[in-house]
This record gives structure tokens, sequence and C-alpha cells, in this order.
């Protein structure tokens, strides 16, 4: 395998770049609904604090069906 001035084959960077491409369209992919921790990480906050601030009534946490479903595996925060 031929390697570039910086020691890596062409599949290692093209490996590499896979992976970055894959971490921006994570990153950037919009949902309807986040998690705590997503809208923690996004925030730059822990996902306990967006639950207290929907606790303590600083954000609009959901209601209803859905809602109910949603917290029994953590709170979730819509993108609007």
């Amino acid at each position: 395998m031929i390697a570039g001035e910086d020691g890596n084959t062409i599949e290692q960077r093209l490996n590499r770049i896979e992976a970055l491409l894959s971490s921006l369209i994570e990153r950037e992919t919009v949902k309807d609904w986040y998690s705590t921790a997503e809208v923690g990480r996004i925030l730059g906050k822990s996902g306990y604090t967006v639950r207290e601030w929907a606790r303590l009534g600083e954000s609009g946490p959901p209601s209803g069906p859905a809602a109910t479903a949603s917290r029994r595996n953590g709170w979730s925060a819509t993108r609007s």
C-alpha cells in the first residue's frame, strides 16, 4: 500500500473521512423530538439540568399520551 506524507494509507484516510461525514450527518440531522441527553449535549448542559428545567416549567415538557410514554423513558423536547 502507498502511504501519504502523514504515513496513512489511502484506505485509512478514506475511513477517517467516512467517520467524520457520519458524525456531521448525525449532528446536523433535524429531528421532531430530542431526548434530554441530546438537548443537554446541544446546549452544553447535562441531561439532569434539562430535566430540571422541564420539571420547573422553564421549558415546556410535552403533555398527552406521547408524554406519558416519554416520561417512562425520560423526558423529550420538540425542536420548535
